[in-house]
């Protein structure tokens, strides 16, 4: 019986919230991603079949009572679309991030922490308006993903 227990390695037990928080980003980075992918198929349809997806979206707002025409904001829709490669390739840098970091590897936090600098970036360029929240959000993660990190 203790040839048994001598011969087994002494690994570290998982940690249980960097586990969690690889798990909920893993969700997040697979719905981003396929967002990012649709955003990149509406880039190659035809101007004007994009302009008619537009403009039946504005008027489905403005009966369910969202928003005015005026807060459907088309300039956002189309940086957002011309944006989504980039965004998507911060996504799997991120992803790399999160798996290195779930197989206990130190420098997946590098990775995780240079792919929300990124995303911050084009954040700040397709939503001005929501740049300051989005940066603070993604800097909250780097910051929990950092204490978790550290033991590793």
């Amino acid at each position: 019986m203790d040839s048994i227990n001598q011969s087994t390695p002494n690994t570290q037990k998982r940690n249980t919230r960097l586990t969690i928080l690889c798990i909920i980003s893993l969700v997040a980075i697979g719905m981003t991603s396929l967002y990012d992918l649709m955003l990149m198929a509406m880039k190659a349809m035809p101007e004007e079949t994009l302009k008619e997806a537009l403009e039946m979206s504005k008027q489905n707002m403005e009966q369910m009572q969202v928003g005015s025409a005026e807060e459907a904001n088309i300039g956002m829709i189309y940086k957002m679309i011309d944006n989504s490669p980039f965004h998507l390739l911060f996504n799997v840098i991120e992803l790399v991030g999160v798996i290195l970091l779930m197989t206990r590897k130190k420098i997946g936090i590098h990775f995780y922490i240079a792919s929300q600098i990124g995303l911050s970036y084009v954040a700040y360029i397709t939503h001005p308006e929501m740049a300051l929240m989005l940066i603070l959000m993604c800097s909250l993660w780097s910051l929990m993903y950092w204490k978790e990190a550290k033991d590793l």
